[in-house]
């Protein structure tokens, strides 16, 4: 009897070794790191998306560099400067890349695509007079002091869409808008307001077209900065068949 206990309890040991072994050295979760604190889980079907600003030690991962990803490194480490850590990101030889606010990266085993669209910084002024008159239907009155456009076909089937980022501010406030266009139909995917007086004064923009589950579909991701030193996020849209749904916050 006690032998047939010490073969049990030897056997439940070489399980829990194993399980271990294939959590840390083969299974790698799908993970997108973006900016500082936002990750997303990319499931077969869903996206799911968190935020997590915790400490991380040094991990592999593959790392969106000039157009394209490369071998390297990420964690997440205190910032004395700031009240929140931040992540850093590193190539293969261990030298930083860039400032973790545009981080993309990820671990695991996916096949992701990022959209490189047209840009247009300078809007001509029937284009500025069409994103006034949006702005003034939802509440926001005053002058545009920052804006751009993107041209992308967002589901690859040959129909390309606008997305128009601006800032209206006035004595009192500041609006951020972003706005997507398509066969002359304007759908306002993000807006802010916040007054000038304010600690924060948060703003969104488009920050970059993401396929994260190689789908042929890319979601848009809106970048959102609160104007001091507090942690920015990413909001997230997938976008199909004309409809825009907002990838919602999970834990």
């Amino acid at each position: 009897m006690k032998k047939n206990n010490i073969v049990l309890i030897v056997s439940l040991i070489l399980i829990y070794i194993i399980i271990n072994i294939y959590v840390v050295f083969i299974k790698k979760e799908n993970v997108v790191y973006l900016g500082d604190s936002t990750k997303v889980y990319v499931k077969k079907n869903e996206l799911i998306k968190i935020k997590d600003n915790s400490l991380m030690n040094i991990k592999k991962a593959k790392i969106y560099f000039n157009k394209e990803f490369v071998d390297g490194y990420i964690r997440t480490t205190s910032n004395e400067i700031v009240d929140f850590n931040t992540r850093d990101a590193f190539t293969k030889d261990k030298k930083m890349l860039f400032p973790s606010k545009g981080l993309l990266a990820y671990t695991g085993n996916l096949s992701i695509h990022v959209g490189e669209p047209s840009v247009y910084d300078i809007l001509g002024n029937s284009e500025k007079e069409k994103l006034l008159k949006i702005a003034k239907e939802n509440g926001a009155e005053g002058d545009i002091i920052d804006s751009n456009k993107v041209v992308f076909d967002i589901n690859n089937d040959k129909e390309f869409e606008t997305i128009y980022s601006f800032t209206i501010t006035n004595n009192e406030k500041l609006y951020s808008f972003v706005i997507l266009e398509n066969d002359d139909d304007n759908e306002i995917i993000e807006s802010t307001s916040s007054k000038l007086q304010s600690a924060k004064i948060r703003k969104c923009k488009f920050h970059r077209f993401i396929d994260f589950n190689d789908d042929n579909n890319y979601e848009i991701n809106i970048l959102c900065e609160n104007g001091d030193d507090t942690l920015s996020d990413f909001d997230i849209y997938t976008y199909n068949n004309g409809t825009v749904v907002e990838v919602k916050w999970k834990g």
